[in-house]
């Protein structure tokens, strides 16, 4: 079912992070939920994860965005499917199309003519001429929620089963080498992992497609559109998201992935007991990049997965199933909770109300 609050980091993610929490404005009052830190605040407040880190109708394609139909052929198809509904259902007579000489009473017509429907006339089947203005306003009012809905059967309904499959086989003792700390996991398994990082890193709002979105924004649109660039960057990203969900190729997630599979290597960060909790953010997939002098590289992706465990993916040349299990020291988690929040937009996600602690 389509929604208006759309959540940018998935609410199957911020369970990972779920605990017991309070507000400052009734500590009294316990419930279940996550601390949120907005800007540079170290004081957690108790917020559901339904309130936090969603924007109003994010991933809703609307009528007007018509123009990236022609690389989401299943965006076109679903506008024709309601404009063919409305017309058919339409209160209190159906209705039909006429485009010059041509008569749109079927789907076919519908497809053929969506294009043009700003210069279509309407008329009811009994041959009398209906009123254009409220049907073309009605037309203008539909919206597409294919993004939302693949984003939900494609990645997320699965996330609890990825992370669960990725946990297990880095702790099954069949995929590890005697003396080693790399387990080979089965390729599957990894590859579900690296495919969750780069949707989480593609559907984030402040995604920039490596600097392609604000160039053409900056540099190409706005100098000639103004303001009404906005639509047409958006509709650049949705193209990207589609590409994601219902291609196998192209765009920057399949390439992302593939370039991933075949030239980098994932480490799993488990905090131990007494070390600290890894923290999240509004940007939980994002690329870290250190200018200190350390003993480790730590250049690299970053992708919390919850209070307990933390994944970097850097560059390697091993098999990206070869993933290296280290255990976090109070230091290493402070020092990617540091990361995780000098990379956040706004808003970072704890277990634990006091930041401070954590970094």
């Amino acid at each position: 079912m389509p929604t208006h609050h759309q959540h940018f980091v998935p609410r199957t993610y911020l369970r990972e992070w779920e605990t017991t929490v309070e507000t400052s404005a009734n500590p009294a009052q316990k419930f279940n939920g996550v601390y949120s830190f907005v800007g540079e605040s170290k004081t957690g407040e108790g917020k559901n994860i339904k309130s936090i880190l969603w924007q109003q109708s994010l991933y809703t394609i609307n009528f007007g965005q018509l123009f990236i139909s022609q690389y989401c052929p299943l965006v076109y198809k679903d506008f024709v499917e309601q404009v063919f509904d409305l017309m058919t259902n339409r209160s209190p007579q159906a209705i039909y199309g006429k485009l010059g000489y041509s008569i749109i009473k079927t789907k076919n017509s519908v497809r053929k003519h969506l294009n043009e429907i700003d210069n279509w006339d309407f008329y009811y089947f009994d041959g009398n001429l209906a009123r254009k203005k409220g049907i073309i306003s009605d037309i203008h009012a539909l919206n597409s929620y294919i993004l939302e809905d693949g984003l939900d059967s494609e990645f997320e309904r699965s996330w609890k089963n990825v992370l669960n499959d990725f946990i297990s086989a880095m702790k099954n003792p069949l995929y590890g080498v005697e003396g080693d700390s790399v387990r080979i996991i089965p390729e599957g398994i990894a590859k579900n992992i690296l495919s969750f990082f780069f949707m989480m890193l593609c559907r984030n709002p402040q995604f920039d497609g490596m600097g392609i979105y604000s160039w053409v924004r900056d540099d190409l649109l706005y100098p000639v559109f103004g303001e009404q660039s906005e639509p047409f960057i958006k509709g650049l990203w949705y193209t990207e998201l589609y590409r994601m969900l219902f291609k196998s190729k192209g765009g920057h997630y399949h390439t992302f992935l593939d370039t991933a599979m075949a030239q980098c290597q994932m480490i799993l960060f488990e905090a131990y007991n007494n070390a600290g909790a890894f923290i999240t953010s509004d940007n939980p997939a994002y690329q870290n990049r250190s200018t200190a002098v350390e003993r480790d590289n730590r250049n690299g992706f970053v992708f919390p997965l919850s209070p307990k465990y933390l994944i970097m993916i850097c560059k390697g040349s091993d098999g990206y199933n070869k993933v290296d299990y280290r255990m976090a020291t109070a230091d290493v988690v402070r020092y990617y909770n540091r990361a995780t929040f000098s990379n956040k937009t706004d808003t970072v996600i704890a277990n634990q109300k006091d930041l401070s602690l954590l970094m």
